[in-house]
């Protein structure tokens, strides 16, 4: 899910802090506290949730690869905080209720980054073109508000590029799938079960849904084919052409053309 959090203005590259979906792209998971919730990884309950993070975000990274590859596009996210301590952060906590969607999450959180992740060190170091943020919050199965993302856009533009993962969801725990959903706004994916973004109609978003459209950016994300039942070890999506337009592995797409939808931010106005 997309947020619309409100923008800093600040000197802000094209594509923000993600850059372009190609080459080396470091990812920083930070497990923050809110009003609501926080992390005590000596309790047994979080720190299996700190190694189902780990889990998801590892299965994310490795399913992105493979299909951009598919696409002839080579990508390597360095996102594994065992081997570099310096993609983990925690110990923060942000003054608002992390759910409450009335309330300016990015505010909060894009300073915390500024202040204790340098960004800059990382990518030299790591040799990365892009850097994108995952913010877990310790939810309650209680919560019904789903993940969300800030991302650059052409009317959006910010820097620090967040995905804001709530853990817990709707009395289940957060899926593989949904990580990779919400990484794949950060360079340029609308949501496939929602109009509005790219002129995306609700006529469309019928369409896909009459079909079963599997893509990740759509309604059936992390759901196993032909059930509703969720899948917690793999992605069982694909990424279809108009997604793979919207992120930058295609210069074209057949779907876009047919439905009069906006251009890629990829393409050159």
């Amino acid at each position: 899910m997309l947020s619309l959090s409100s923008l800093a203005a600040e000197n802000i590259p094209r594509f923000g802090s993600s850059g372009k979906l190609e080459g080396n792209i470091a990812v920083v998971t930070m497990f923050l506290d809110d009003t609501r919730t926080s992390w005590n990884f000596k309790k047994k309950q979080d720190l299996e949730m700190y190694d189902y993070a780990y889990y998801d975000v590892q299965v994310a990274c490795d399913w992105i690869t493979k299909s951009c590859k598919e696409y002839g596009r080579k990508v390597n996210f360095i996102w594994d905080w065992d081997k570099y301590n310096e993609l983990y952060f925690s110990g923060a906590k942000i003054r608002i209720d992390a759910t409450n969607e009335s309330e300016d999450i990015y505010s909060e959180v894009q300073p915390i980054i500024k202040k204790y992740i340098d960004s800059e060190k990382i990518k030299k170091s790591l040799g990365a073109n892009g850097i994108i943020y995952l913010a877990c919050f310790n939810t309650h199965y209680s919560n019904t508000v789903t993940s969300m993302t800030d991302p650059w856009s052409r009317d959006y533009p910010i820097n620090e590029e967040i995905c804001y993962m709530f853990m817990r969801c709707d009395n289940d725990v957060e899926v593989p799938a949904m990580f990779a959903h919400e990484m794949l706004h950060t360079f340029g994916a609308p949501d496939l079960y929602t109009p509005g973004m790219y002129d995306i109609t609700q006529k469309f978003i019928d369409y896909l849904e009459s079909s079963k459209n599997n893509d990740i950016m759509g309604y059936r994300a992390g759901l196993l084919p032909n059930t509703d039942s969720y899948d917690y070890d793999n992605v069982p999506n694909a990424l279809t052409e108009i997604t793979a337009y919207y992120i930058g592995l295609t210069n074209s797409s057949k779907t876009v053309q047919q439905w009069g939808f906006k251009p890629s931010d990829y393409v050159s106005k």
